[in-house]
């Protein structure tokens, strides 16, 4: 098998590396052996220890914050024992031929058939298993934070007091720390024209208890590379943000912890909890989660507490399979813990009780309606929803023979070069926002900009469950940190053992994170043709940049489909444990959903991925061009396009009925929404521009997605206005980076003061201006018995298309098109088969 490759970042010397895995078929590559070595990152000033103190608290396991721990402090690093395999030294053969005079990346991914045969006669009994190159690799004005950069941001804001020195959870700290959006100009005249690298700022968002009101403020802080001119530039006014509209972090799931514990007394509750559920009890295959809710209020600041059984080896499931009906409201606003309390608790839907005191005193009294889980259904029910392959079932045919894969014979057709890739006229830059996830720089196809940039922007979920026993109602994934969230692809199941795995890095809080193994790249054959007729045709091969985001329960991947006609694929699939609800049959809860399981509703819920795509079709000057299906007759027709005339007779046309094309420039900001009655094309137009025959040249966007919002009133609504429509057109401003701010907006979406940086649509003309589309993709989900214990996935996004922007037909530049009686290459016996 080929090797596979890891290029990462050294975090103290900003330098690619790239790790060559030595490891044939049948080494240790299963799922054990990738569980088996689990490394943590080094992070400077980070002690992982005390952050795996404050996650546990008197075995009260978080949720939420075990996916933290593990999202942002474990680097899961699988480690191959070294077999030696026919390619293992391809590597130091080329080095050594060539006096170590070309970087790594362009020795193993360019190498000529000649230079594959010198391997050959290579040594392959050398005990080096891994090379290490360090090409001349520089920050690019996409490169997130080093951390060099992170550590003076938190250095210089503690020297002019904007955060305390110890960042304490009642103290000025920093919440979030990222790269600020250079400008695009500065940026365009950097790539473009030569021009000096744009100066980088960080943009930082700081919570103040300290204040009156106690708020959240936001800074632009920079220069990064002139610290002693450094400046910290707010970007919000004072009091604008509640602290309390802030999302729930690490510090405040530790206090919710102990005042569940210490001050409400849960464990009071033990004889209730043991009666219901099987001898179960707070501590005792009995944990808590929070998830927080909108209020009205600024000043309030609620969370729903909810109990979930917890008796499977691995958990993950448990958290949102096996949910409980005992909850309550906890009031936590501020950060003073001793002003919290709880209100509305409830047991199997009976309720609101003012404490869990009163709610003992009913169970004492017996005026509850009782739940009782059957006597053994721990024993029975363990482990049940862990995924792995069940044994009681029969076999299927042929079942124990592996799959087939495709493999590179005569090696790579793409070079990386950091984070810049390309392949076959395409060229593009990756990034990984640590709060928004991945995103993609820059992207040229045959020497022209197609799209400045095409980024994920945010994953919002509503869930509608039928009882008091929920996980959230609402979600969404900023909250989480997106980018943060990625995990390393898993060879063999997200990533080709040939492929390449870039390691990337990031910020949690004020810490530099990383490096760790975040995203695939590897050429794909398509198994289809991209064009046939007859016994020509040719194969659609596409390259391929994915990522893997582990967001709690649900696992998001986003990746990008490079084609060599000029497309561009942007793809989220979803998958893992979905969110249910307690049930137990007794109330007509279908409307909410179906019993997927024992006590468990699956509640209907939507997913809503979010992307912003700034295109620059031959130049930023663009417009935005619709083209209607209309249906009529023939003067209908003609009479639909006033700059044309037709003076032929109508009796030419053997049907007077017929179908005709409407185009239509939109002259202002605007928002469409899918319409199966009136089906269209969306372009983004160069009007200056136009092809060989007269046609504007422009690229179209195919959205892939039927689904519409049919909530009309929904409080959400008022700050999740991108469910409304399936794409927005703006003017692009440096002031509107982003669609969403909905990790402030989502907690107060009745009094929205200011939501900085967030994408408005003001009626503004977007005729010949660079515009932005901002692209929100949705599937409504309802569950079903098939979705447990794992949803299978679920595919949303779009495609970006040449539409006019060619004269023809733009591949019969490549030489790999099949003919009458000619393949387009000699592939030759793969080395593992012979």
């Amino acid at each position: 098998m080929i090797s596979l490759q890891r290029m990462q970042y050294n975090s103290e010397e900003e330098s690619l590396m790239v790790h060559e895995s030595q490891g044939c078929d049948g080494d240790d590559d299963d799922d054990g052996a990738s569980e088996k070595h689990i490394q943590r990152n080094k992070v400077k000033s980070f002690s992982i220890k005390t952050l795996a103190g404050s996650i546990l608290f008197t075995g009260v396991t978080s949720f939420v914050l075990g996916i933290a721990f593990d999202r942002f402090v474990l680097s899961h690093q699988k480690k191959f024992e070294h077999t030696p395999c026919v390619v293992e030294n391809t590597i130091q053969c080329i080095t050594e031929k060539y006096n170590n005079t070309l970087t790594g990346s362009e020795i193993l991914l360019n190498h000529t058939e000649s230079e594959s045969y010198l391997c050959k006669v290579c040594n392959r009994n050398s005990s080096k298993e891994n090379a290490h190159f360090e090409p001349n690799v520089h920050l690019s004005p996409f490169s997130q934070l080093t951390e060099m950069e992170v550590n003076s941001v938190v250095k210089f804001l503690q020297s002019r007091k904007y955060i305390s020195t110890t960042q304490q959870f009642n103290e000025s700290r920093i919440t979030h720390l990222y790269l600020h959006p250079p400008n695009k100009q500065h940026v365009l005249e950097y790539l473009d024209r030569s021009g000096s690298l744009p100066a980088r700022f960080a943009h930082v968002h700081v919570i103040r208890p300290v204040m009156q009101p106690p708020d959240v403020i936001e800074y632009k802080v920079g220069p990064l590379n002139a610290l002693t001119n450094m400046v910290a530039e707010q970007l919000i006014k004072d009091g604008v943000i509640n602290i309390n509209r802030r999302p729930n972090d690490e510090m405040e799931n530790y206090e919710l912890f102990k005042f569940i514990n210490i001050t409400l007394h849960v464990p009071g509750l033990d004889s209730l909890l043991r009666e219901s559920f099987d001898s179960a009890s707070f501590g005792n295959n009995i944990s808590v989660m929070f998830y927080q809710l909108p209020t009205v209020n600024a000043n309030e600041r609620i969370s729903h507490m909810n109990l979930y059984l917890q008796i499977d080896d691995e958990g993950e499931g448990d958290a949102s399979l096996r949910l409980l009906p005992i909850s309550c409201f906890v009031h936590h606003a501020g950060t003073n813990v001793a002003n919290w309390k709880a209100s509305d608790w409830y047991y199997a839907s009976q309720g609101p009780f003012y404490s869990s005191e009163d709610l003992n005193d009913a169970y004492g009294l017996g005026t509850l309606r009782m739940v009782r889980y059957p006597k053994g259904y721990i024993k029975q029910h363990t482990n049940e929803f862990n995924v792995r392959k069940d044994d009681t079932m029969p076999e299927r045919d042929f079942s124990n023979i592996p799959p087939p894969r495709t493999y590179t014979e005569h090696g790579k057709r793409y070079k990386i070069n950091g984070y810049k890739i390309t392949y076959l006229g395409w060229q593009f830059e990756f990034s990984l926002h640590p709060v928004r996830g991945p995103v993609i720089y820059d992207i040229r196809f045959k020497e022209h900009r197609i799209a400045y940039e095409i980024s994920l922007q945010d994953i919002t979920l509503l869930y509608h469950p039928g009882s008091n026993g929920y996980g959230p109602l609402t979600l969404t994934d900023t909250a989480f940190l997106l980018g943060t969230g990625s995990r390393e692809p898993r060879p063999g199941l997200d990533c080709p053992k040939w492929g390449n795995i870039l390691d990337v890095n990031g910020t949690f809080q004020w810490y530099h994170v990383g490096p760790w193994a975040g995203v695939c790249v590897f050429e794909a054959d398509g198994q289809r043709a991209l064009w046939r007729h007859r016994a020509r045709g040719m194969v659609d091969y596409f390259l391929v940049v994915r990522t893997i985001l582990t967001l709690g329960n649900y696992d998001y991947v986003v990746e990008w489909e490079f084609h060599v006609d000029g497309r561009i694929e942007t793809m989220l699939t979803a998958s893992g444990y979905l969110f249910g609800s307690w049930d137990d049959g007794l109330y007509n809860s279908s409307m909410f959903g179906f019993r997927i399981g024992d006590f468990l509703l699956g509640p209907i819920h939507d997913h809503t991925y979010s992307f912003k795509v700034d295109i620059d079709v031959l130049g930023i000057q663009n417009s935005f061009q619709t083209l209607t299906w209309e249906a009529g007759d023939i003067n209908a027709a003609f009479q639909s396009d006033d700059r044309r005339t037709f003076s032929g007779n109508n009796n030419m046309f053997y049907f007077n009925q017929t179908r005709f094309i409407r185009d239509t420039i939109y002259q202002n900001e605007t928002s469409v929404v899918w319409n199966p009655h009136q089906p269209k094309y969306y372009m983004v137009v160069n009007e200056r521009e136009r092809n060989k025959w007269g046609s504007l040249r422009g690229y179209r966007i195919v959205p892939y997605s039927t689904e519409q919002e049919i909530l009309k009133d929904h409080p959400l609504l008022n700050s999740w206005n991108h469910l409304k429509y399936q794409i927005a057109i703006s003017k692009r401003k440096e002031s509107e980076p982003y669609l969403t701010n909905t990790f402030y907006s989502t907690l107060g979406p009745f009094n929205i003061a200011d939501e900085a940086g967030k994408m408005t649509l003001d009626d503004e003309s977007i005729v010949n201006e660079d515009v932005v589309l901002w692209i929100s993709e949705k599937f409504l989900h309802i569950p079903c018995a098939e979705d447990v214990p794992m949803t299978i996935s679920v595919k949303r996004g779009f495609t970006l298309k040449p539409f006019n922007y060619f004269d023809s037909t733009p591949v019969f530049d490549l030489p790999a098109f099949y003919s009458d009686s000619v393949d387009p290459y000699d592939y030759q016996q793969c080395p593992e088969e012979k």
